[in-house]
C-alpha cells in the first residue's frame, strides 16, 4: 500500500468511523433502501436521537445522504462499496 500522509488521515478517520457498532448496526440497515430516523429507530431497538446522532456523523463524512421529503428526512449510503467493505472486512475476521 503506498498511501501518502493527507490519504493516510483520510483512511484512518473513515475506519473511525466504521469502528463504531451501531454505526455498522445503521449501515446493515440501511442497505437495501433509504429509512428515516423513527423507521431506523424501531427496527434496531435504540431511542432516535441516537440514531440521529450516529446519522449525523455518518453524513458529515459523505458516508450516508440525506433526502428531504416532505417532514420526513430519508438516509441512504452514498455508495455501496462500504458495505463490500465492511463484508471483506468480516470476512477476513471470521475466517482466519
Amino acid at each position: 500500500m503506498n498511501l501518502q500522509d493527507d490519504s493516510l488521515d483520510l483512511v484512518s478517520n473513515f475506519f473511525k468511523i466504521l469502528s463504531d457498532p451501531i454505526r455498522l448496526k445503521i449501515l446493515c440497515a440501511l442497505g437495501s433502501e433509504p429509512k428515516t430516523a423513527i423507521a431506523l429507530s424501531s427496527s434496531l431497538g435504540l431511542k432516535p436521537a441516537e440514531i440521529t446522532q450516529q446519522l449525523n456523523i455518518m453524513a458529515q463524512v459523505g458516508i450516508v445522504n440525506r433526502d428531504k421529503s416532505g417532514s420526513s428526512i430519508h438516509y441512504a449510503i452514498t455508495d455501496s462499496n462500504v458495505l463490500f467493505l465492511c463484508d471483506m472486512v468480516s470476512d477476513l475476521l471470521v475466517n482466519s
